[in-house]
């Protein structure tokens, strides 16, 4: 028989300096394993020589089920020599791309969080790894490991697949292109910046009630027909795609990512099934003409890109610390494509996503973002005309000290939508799951669907694509201009079309937003406010034009516009998704790229500011934060107070905490039902304190709760189990996972066993 013995030395910063091992020939490695558990618990284990003797030939190992793996102990001497003869640089780069943490197999719990300090001083020992490499090798794989192009230019390719396919299945609702059936309205019909002239003059589209030839006044009760079939079918569709092939596709994610990047683990929430559903199922959503918007689901798609790579490409790609810097710069890309804003999306998800942003997060961001719109503008430029979005403007418009009273206005109109859309929005999931409407998801969307395309067509406004009705809202009106509100001596009208778009759009965004669909509410809030910004800017520059002489616009120069009402539309946009999201500085930014407006900045923040406050009068936290706490995700919000107690307050005595020695174990004392299962049973705590021994109580660790069930609930186990027979009188010994191996001890972990024999753990010689 034979017993490993260890002796070790806990240096002040908690970390194992040494771990000595003794050794006497190759031989008692073949005679003597070490299997190092996955929550850093060794497990030193003994074994009969009468029933385990092993000669030169083969182990034999079952793990994981039926997968069996013969292990050459002969081989694994003679690759370990090998390894010894290899070049410093090639040993190197063997132990960096093969080097795998145990815990890095098993999949952690659903909603259960990561270990940041553990994932971090991984990382740490990753990246001196990495920077120890020489030559032009080195070189190129420190830039690999480094760089953000696949993120960035994924992120852009799929936005402007989603923007073609969307546009393209929006106008499919109404007709189809005589010469090209996979040609939209615009490019059918290529007259520049007047949607509305094209309907006139344009021979080359045709409606599908004038496609069976019959009088117009039945054409038009055929072109309805067929936009609510069209529209009801690809909500169904979207639908039927989400519930039976990802589920996790539904709805914007952005709640999930906030979760996420504090450190929660949600499982095949960033799937490639999730990738591939929500790309295509968000594009028909678009299409159904609910109001919903894309710009939540593209930076969940933008997540799930950055996802796919890293697991394919990234030699850190089980660390979660690592991954979650990677999806902060990938929902930075996904806003960055969404809004046509690279600069906003940076600081989108500084101010609205992450919960941790260091500085190196942030750089990755601003390059992931930039190479994301720059592919969107270079490789697709998606609209033929150089913007990244339909409703980019830009505006050199002067704004009068006047004006701050209807912008003021503006402010308090989007922090009581924004309220009042959180509010209702909540009380209508909250009664669909109480009638158990929820149940039937594809039914829900095809009733709200149905209903959605019944207003929508009969309104001249709301049948507009909701990106298409935001360029014409932020557009500056002029002669030729058709549509409603920019028609002269037409100003009932268009307050009364205004002012119905406003209620109804409102309405049907609270019952959209929650449909087992992709969807998201950024867009639609900003046509919103759009909508309430126009309707006062009308109205203002009515009274302006009836009494240009009233002391309040003095300050109006003679033949020069004074009064804009498409800023007011701009700003009104800002307002509502304030009042909604409880962005500030981010949103701003956006507003300022969209329009390049340097000169209505001012008026922006402020009526960003007002629609904040009034917002946070009301509910404290934004519609992403309310979701979380709708669905009891587990979250905690970095808003939260710390009281100001002190300190013995929080103090437990020694003798009251439930801790763990890290010595003095034997495998029969840990899973003995008198010991480990009674301290799981009895106590609901998420982990419990290491200490060094009873006597002098220094902590040395900390182990969770779930870990500590993996280790002696599951290993060794029915699906992880050796032949070789272990006694239960085996020391058990918590360990640090950093610490060094020396003297020929050889880890075998279960990635040995699932891989064959496809990576090798890092083994230090001396």
């Amino acid at each position: 028989m034979y017993k490993n013995e260890f002796t070790q030395d806990y240096a002040s910063d908690k970390r194992i300096e040494s771990l000595q091992t003794e050794r006497n020939t190759l031989r008692s490695v073949e005679d003597q394993w070490e299997i190092h558990n996955f929550s850093n618990i060794e497990f030193s284990l003994e074994r009969e020589s009468e029933s385990t003797e092993i000669e030169e030939g083969s182990v034999s190992f079952e793990i994981q089920g039926d997968i069996r793996t013969s292990i050459s102990v002969f081989f694994l001497r003679k690759l370990l020599n090998n390894i010894q003869l290899l070049g410093s640089t090639a040993k190197r780069i063997f132990s960096t791309l093969f080097y795998k943490e145990c815990s890095e197999n098993f999949e952690l719990k659903n909603f259960s969080t990561i270990d940041w300090i553990d994932e971090n001083t991984k990382e740490r020992d990753r990246k001196q790894t990495i920077q120890k490499l020489r030559g032009i090798w080195g070189q190129l794989y420190r830039f690999w490991d480094f760089s953000q192009l696949w993120k960035g230019i994924s992120v852009g390719i799929i936005s402007g697949f989603i923007d073609i396919v969307s546009g393209w299945l929006s106008d499919i609702r109404e007709g189809y292109c005589k010469y090209g059936f996979y040609l939209n309205r615009n490019f059918c019909c290529w007259v520049p910046q007047e949607v509305k002239q094209v309907e006139k003059t344009c021979h080359d589209w045709i409606s599908w009630g004038d496609t069976f030839n019959i009088l117009k006044k039945r054409s038009y009760i055929v072109s309805y027909i067929f936009y609510i079939i069209f529209a009801t079918l690809f909500g169904v569709i979207s639908s039927f795609l989400v519930n039976n092939y990802a589920y996790y596709a539904k709805n914007s994610g952005i709640s999930e990512i906030k979760i996420m990047l504090s450190g929660f683990i949600v499982h095949d929430f960033l799937g490639k099934w999730t990738l591939i559903v929500k790309s295509l199922s968000v594009c028909l959503s678009i299409a159904s003409g609910l109001w919903i918007g894309k710009e939540g689901p593209l930076i969940h798609i933008s997540c799930c890109c950055a996802d796919f790579f890293f697991k394919i490409f990234s030699s850190a790609k089980e660390n979660q610390a690592k991954k979650r810097e990677i999806l902060s710069a990938a929902a930075a890309a996904g806003t960055s494509v969404a809004f046509g804003a690279p600069i906003g999306g940076v600081l989108f998800a500084l101010e609205q996503l992450s919960y941790y942003f260091p500085e190196k997060t942030m750089w990755g961001s601003f390059v992931c973002a930039m190479i994301g719109a720059m592919s969107l503008k270079v490789f697709i430029n998606p609209f033929r005309d150089g913007r990244l979005v339909i409703y980019q403007a830009f505006f050199k418009v002067e704004w009068y000290s006047f004006e701050l009273i209807p912008i003021s206005l503006l402010g308090v109109i989007g922090g009581l939508y924004g309220f009042a859309f959180i509010k209702y929005n909540k009380k209508i999931l909250k009664l669909k799951s109480s009638y158990q409407i929820t149940n039937y998801p594809i039914q829900e969307v095809l009733i709200v669907a149905f209903i959605t395309s019944l207003v929508n067509y009969s309104n001249i406004l709301m049948k507009f694509q909701h990106s298409n009705l935001l360029a014409q809202l932020f557009k500056k009106c002029n002669e030729n201009d058709t549509i409603i509100f920019c028609m002269k001596g037409n100003i009932i009208s268009s307050m009364f079309i205004l002012l119905l778009s406003i209620i109804f759009g409102i309405f049907l965004s609270c019952i959209s937003f929650g449909l087992q669909i992709p969807s998201g509410i950024i867009l639609p809030s900003m046509v919103i406010g759009a909508l309430y910004g126009r309707l006062i800017g009308i109205v203002l520059q009515y009274i302006q034009h009836k009494v240009p002489s009233a002391w309040v616009f003095s300050a109006c120069k003679p033949d020069i516009e004074c009064v804009a009402p498409e800023i007011y539309s701009i700003i009104g946009s800002a307002s509502a998704l304030a009042g909604v999201t409880k962005m500030t500085v981010s949103l701003v930014i956006i507003m300022f790229e969209l329009t390049g407006a340097l000169t209505y900045v001012l008026p922006i923040m402020i009526a960003v500011m007002i629609s904040k406050w009034i917002s946070d009068a009301f509910g404290k936290y934004g519609i992403y934060e309310s979701w979380i706490y709708l669905n009891n995700y587990p979250y905690l919000s970095k808003d939260l107070k710390v009281k100001n107690d002190t300190i013995e307050n929080y103090i437990t005595e020694t003798s009251k905490l439930i801790t763990i020695s890290a010595k003095g174990h034997t495998i029969k004392s840990l899973v003995h039902p008198n010991y480990v299962e009674l301290l799981l049973k009895n106590y609901t705590y998420r982990g419990f304190p290491i200490i060094n021994n009873d006597d002098e109580a220094i902590l040395i660790g900390y182990i969770s709760r779930f870990q500590l069930q993996l280790a002696l609930g599951n290993y060794p186990s029915k699906k992880a189990k050796m032949s070789i027979n272990i006694r239960k009188t085996a020391t058990a010994i918590f360990l640090p996972y950093n610490f060094q191996i020396h003297q020929y001890t050889l880890i075998l972990d279960h990635g040995w066993i699932n891989h064959h024999l496809h990576c090798l753990r890092k083994a230090v010689y001396n």
